[in-house]
């Protein structure tokens, strides 16, 4: 059990964190479609161009905002926001 210490706040706690654990599980159905689901994410994200995927990393991993993303890339704002709206909407539509 000291194995799942990492998933606790406190580290393990013995009869504390196997509780904690056991109410996180999420059942057999539940974890297949949720393997499912990051496949699909996978897919979706390799049909992306190079372009895509680094406007996509820096607005939401980054935390960039349009304005400094189009500076980055030497590119207008319209055009870095479209970009996004656009790659927003094709992997939408992977999940249809």
């Amino acid at each position: 059990m000291q194995d799942i210490r990492h998933l606790a706040l406190k580290g393990y706690v013995e009869g504390e964190t196997e509780e904690f654990v056991n109410e996180n599980e999420l059942s057999l159905e539940d974890e297949v479609i949720h393997q499912m689901d990051l496949e699909i994410l996978q897919k979706a994200i390799q049909s992306l161009t190079q372009e895509q995927k680094e406007r996509l990393y820096l607005y939401f991993f980054r935390g960039k905002s349009i304005r400094e993303i189009a500076r980055i890339q030497g590119i207008n704002r319209n055009m870095v926001w479209t970009s996004i709206q656009k790659t927003l909407l094709q992997l939408r539509n992977f999940f249809g």
